[in-house]
């Protein structure tokens, strides 16, 4: 219901933005650029599932670390639709979020890559030239895969895990081209996983 409210005020925004626009003559640009920096998570909720499929395979007690922060990059596409509100829609691929998995009774370790990929749509409120506001919706996969040999057998976990759940951010216009910011993924892997923050500088073509 949450999501389906987000993209009516998304739609409602726009169209009317739209409209407005044209009525007074203007016209809209479109442009791309490409966003790069830092994403940091809590992957634990979204990894509770593969830690428990892997305890029950060994046999033994698992004990996960997590890492929290990779890179991560987006390319975007911006469609000015008047000098207030532009939509936005992109792909966001992260690094890996690593998971270091030890086993009771061994020294033997495993690592299960976490990694965020996928596509988002929204909308950017212009307050001010300097000064925008993000809000939308992404529907980013969680992919998950990992191996480990103990005592000559081998075990594996993986899964992929999407839903369709609200990101929102802030951003600030160092010049035309250039930008810095901060956007918050919501629930990264559906509702048991992980919001991402994703920290970047922005360059726009």
């Amino acid at each position: 219901m949450r999501i389906l409210a987000i993209l009516g005020v998304v739609l409602l925004a726009s169209t009317t933005a739209y409209a407005d626009n044209h009525e007074a003559g203007g016209s809209s640009k479109i442009s791309f650029g490409l966003e790069a920096g830092y994403a940091s998570a809590k992957t634990g909720s979204a990894n509770s599932a593969l830690a428990q499929s892997l305890a029950d395979s060994t046999g033994r007690t698992v004990t996960v670390t997590y890492k929290q922060t990779t890179y991560a990059g987006r390319l975007f596409g911006l469609y000015e639709l008047n000098e207030k509100l532009d939509v936005e829609v992109g792909y966001m691929n992260t690094g890996s979020l690593d998971s270091d998995f030890s086993f009771s009774g061994t020294t033997t370790t495993m690592a299960i890559g976490l990694k965020a990929n996928g596509f988002d749509a929204g909308v950017r409120f212009k307050p001010n030239s300097d000064v925008f506001l993000k809000l939308g919706v992404h529907n980013y996969d969680l992919d998950a895969k990992g191996t480990v040999t103990i005592s000559g057998t081998s075990y594996s976990a993986t899964s992929t895990d999407n839903e369709t759940k609200p990101y929102y951010g802030v951003g600030y216009n160092l010049n035309e081209t250039t930008s810095i910011g901060v956007t918050i993924y919501t629930k990264v892997g559906g509702s048991d996983g992980g919001d991402v923050s994703f920290v970047y500088a922005g360059y726009k073509f």
